[in-house]
Order: structure tokens, then sequence, then C-alpha cells
């Protein structure tokens, strides 16, 4: 994978990651939006799981990007 490729997909990631943590904390503020936030969490569980998958399979071992 390229480098400036790479880059551009943890970029977006961290991103979304911020975005979801912005919602959540809005989300939490109500008082009946379990629902809510448990759809969220699971969201930033998956983006987890996908930066970590890049990073152990398709990134270089010399680079860190977050």
């Amino acid at each position: 994978m390229p480098h400036n490729y790479s880059i551009q997909i943890h970029d977006s990631l961290s991103t979304k990651l911020r975005l979801l943590e912005q919602e959540r904390t809005k989300v939490s503020e109500n008082t009946d939006s379990d629902t809510k936030d448990t759809y969220l969490a699971g969201q930033r569980s998956e983006i987890l799981w996908l930066r970590k998958y890049f990073q152990e399979n398709t990134d270089l071992k010399n680079h860190k990007y977050y």
C-alpha cells in the first residue's frame, strides 16, 4: 500500500473517531439515550478494530500515524 494512501486512511479513521466522541458526548447528556450510546460505542469499537488491522497488516513498520 502506498505510504500516502495509508496516511489518508488513518486520518479518515481519526476524523470518524473524533466525530463519534463528539456525538457520544451529546448523547450522554440525554438520560434516555442508552440505545444510541450503545450504537455509537459499537461504531467506535469497529473503527478501532479497523485501525488495528491496518496497523498490523498494511502499514509501514517504521511510521506511527496517530
